[in-house]
């Protein structure tokens, strides 16, 4: 009994690339049989694919996702034709599971086999989840027990078409025939820990049995042939070259019946439609005016930058670092010129995480400013040290994609590349799944050293508050609203800035279209947002417009003093010079 983990890049939608070589040998024809199966498990927080009764005693379940609170489940089976009324079910298996997909290998007991059971129910911490019955199945078609079953030469796959049933010409359903259609597919050499996209399995080393499992695409989505390279790996996931791994739901293998009478086997996957029908560039037209946004609020801010203010000056950092990653999400989303795309997109790669590291910094300014509030206790040299840091980060994670992967090529994840308009005008890479974390993880850390920072900064601005030598000094009378203001803008922008993370969700691109493109235009407004909160609030604007307004001081003249036609005094009539000069004094108030 075991658990096979399908390891998702489906997390990232992404592409799989760096290396699937297309020379490749024909694929295998192995011969194909189909066991009897019953639907497997649907309940809110429990689902699978069809449950398949490989022999007597072996159960394999396909695609266990589980989204509940416990993530220990235990399966049961019994006799009787309940399992609420069943008092002595016995239990087969427990293990953990999550919302990644994971296919199941069950081995009933010697005594207690499908020939006695006639359910099996799955609970979670002692609450029933859903269980499924074996009754209608006829008990003759189930081979006898056999442990070849559960070893790694069984491939079991997803066929589209029920037994005896195939696609044909002109048709896209599925339809009988009496002529016996072999199922032709790679099967990549690869185990738990890696894969040889290079070497391929030989037709003695494996068997190949298909299970029915209709391909259900969801909304925006249609069934489409798989045309890249692609073949099984070791838990019979699908990889496909340039794109990632599959689960058993997400794809299906059936024999095509052409118009001449050949035959060959097609692989079929749910595609998402481009929503150029609905809304061609709105997404587009967003990432525009962010861009904008974000270019005003620089100019903004360095028009009002004084030079002691640290914290103005690691906005400006941000706000300008942001201005360039757009810009480069913009060029790679209307065209296509491999080279321009890979320049842009190491663009991309350094600004968009220098520009979180700035938010990081941003942030962590913040606390410093609040935790030692009187301006000459402060250390000023950390400017340079924030420097240091999220230069010397940006510039490892970009020699890392520079260097570590293929050559001059980017490792910029596809998803953020949306799926707007035309698809043959805009970049496209092929990342892999581990090479997406060199732009991930700087986000989470920033993401979460952010919000950390945000929370510490409350019980710091309430300490200071309760001590009178920092409550009634001068530089925190002036700078507390400024404080509280600037940490409630932090956390709206960290919570529209998370929503980048979004990209590398299993889930993200089992959305519908609309949810999808609520979410990509709020990514996408995050310059907009910026300039809401930073220049237009009441303190930064106020500083913008007094140094608009400001002027040069008119020169004084005889008619601004309102003189002409008063008579120059003689000499005869002013007071002599004095002789000696008299001291004046002159007072500064550095405040």
């Amino acid at each position: 009994m075991r658990v096979w983990g399908v390891i998702f890049s489906m997390w990232f939608y992404i592409g799989f690339g760096n290396g699937l070589n297309s020379n490749r040998t024909n694929p295998a024809t192995p011969i194909f049989e189909m066991d009897p199966q019953v639907e497997g498990f649907n309940n809110s927080n429990l689902i699978s694919g069809p449950i398949i009764l490989a022999d007597l005693r072996t159960l394999f379940i396909a695609d266990i996702r589980y989204k509940g609170p416990q993530n220990k489940l235990d399966f049961w089976v019994g006799s009787d034709i309940s399992p609420y009324n069943d008092s002595e079910k016995q239990l087969v298996y427990s293990g953990v599971f999550s919302n990644f997909s994971t296919n199941l290998y069950l081995e009933l007991p010697e005594d207690y086999d499908l020939s006695v059971i006639k359910f099996l129910q799955v609970t979670a911490a002692n609450d029933d989840l859903d269980y499924t019955l074996f009754n209608k199945v006829d008990k003759t078609t189930i081979r006898p027990y056999d442990p070849i079953n559960m070893e790694d030469s069984i491939f079991r796959i997803p066929k589209c078409c029920r037994q005896n049933e195939y696609f044909r010409a002109n048709s896209s359903n599925c339809t009988g025939s009496d002529q016996q259609i072999q199922l032709e597919i790679n099967i990549f050499e690869s185990n738990q820990t890696g894969l040889d996209p290079d070497i391929l399995k030989n037709t003695s080393d494996y068997r190949l049995i298909p299970y029915y499992q209709y391909l259900n695409c969801k909304e925006n989505e249609f069934r489409l042939e798989v045309l890249e390279l692609h073949g099984l790996i070791y838990n019979s996931s699908l990889i496909i070259q340039g794109f990632g791994i599959l689960s058993h739901s997400e794809y299906c293998v059936e024999g095509f019946l052409e118009s001449d009478g050949t035959t060959r086997t097609v692989t079929l996957t749910c595609n998402y439609n481009a929503l150029e029908t609905t809304t061609p560039n709105f997404y587009l037209i967003v990432l525009i005016i962010s861009t904008i946004c974000f270019a005003f609020s620089t100019v903004a801010y360095v028009l009002i930058l004084r030079r002691e203010d640290i914290h103005k000056r690691c906005f400006i950092i941000f706000s300008s670092s942001m201005f360039l990653a757009f810009l480069s999400l913009i060029v790679m989303q209307v065209q296509s010129h491999q080279a321009t795309c890979n320049a842009f997109g190491f663009i991309f790669i350094f600004t968009f995480v220098l520009a979180f590291l700035w938010l990081l910094i941003l942030c962590l300014e913040l606390l410093y400013q609040v935790i030692r509030p009187i301006e000459e206790n402060r250390y000023d040299k950390r400017w340079y040290w924030y420097w240091v840091i999220s230069l010397a980060l940006s510039f490892l994670i970009f020699l890392v994609s520079l260097f570590s992967g293929e050559l001059w090529v980017p490792d910029v994840p596809n998803t953020f590349i949306m799926e707007y308009g035309d698809s043959e005008s805009r970049c496209q890479f092929q990342t892999s799944f581990p090479r997406a974390f060199i732009t991930c993880v700087p986000m989470i850390i920033s993401i979460a050293g952010s919000l950390i920072s945000l929370v510490a900064l409350q019980p710091c601005i309430s300490k200071n508050e309760n001590q009178p030598a920092i409550f009634n000094h001068y530089d925190w009378v002036f700078h507390i609203n400024s404080y509280k203001f600037l940490s409630r803008t932090y956390i709206f922008i960290v919570i529209v800035s998370a929503f980048w993370l979004f990209n590398f969700a299993f889930y993200y691109n089992q959305l519908n279209s609309v949810s999808r493109l609520g979410l990509d235009v709020i990514k996408a407004s995050l310059g907009l947002f910026t300039f809401i909160s930073f220049v237009c609030n009441k303190y930064a604007w106020k500083e913008i417009t007094n140094k608009l307004s400001k002027k040069k001081k008119e020169p004084i003249t005889e008619e601004s003093l309102h003189l002409n036609g008063v008579p120059t005094p003689t000499s005869d009539t002013t007071e002599p010079f004095p002789t000696e000069r008299t001291s004046l004094r002159t007072f500064v108030n550095n405040g």
